[in-house]
């Protein structure tokens, strides 16, 4: 069983900045980026968490007869695990001139954290 409530409101602006932070991830556009890379995927990933998180007013998925998952297991494995961790796989087959970084990585985690946890202090 599957129970799903969104804010309109932060669901629709999270649709409207999915393709930037799509671009910014994919691009090679180091003028734009150059020494601030690390900057851009914090803040990326901060405002795409708040918005991910703050869009879901409630979730309930019940995979067992004593095991559901909430609005918080679904934004930890979305937002951790699927965005931050993922996208640094994901981004390197969609351009190959983009490489694997850890401290991508790093700033990724960094940023899906203060975002999350901003948007449950909100």
């Amino acid at each position: 069983m599957i129970q799903l409530s969104l804010n309109k409101k932060y669901f629709v602006t999270l649709i409207f900045s999915v393709p930037l932070a799509l671009y910014l991830g994919v691009t090679n556009n180091n003028a734009f980026m150059d020494g601030y890379d690390k900057f851009v995927h914090f803040g990326v990933f901060l405002l795409e968490t708040f918005l991910f998180t703050k869009s879901l007013n409630k979730v309930q998925i019940k995979l067992w007869e004593n095991f559901e998952l909430n609005k918080h297991h679904v934004s930890f494995i979305v937002c951790f695990i699927l965005a931050s961790i993922g996208s640094e796989y994901f981004q390197h087959f969609v351009n190959p001139n983009r490489a694997f970084d850890t401290a991508d990585i790093v700033a990724n985690l960094l940023g899906t954290s203060v975002g999350y946890f901003c948007s449950i202090m909100s």
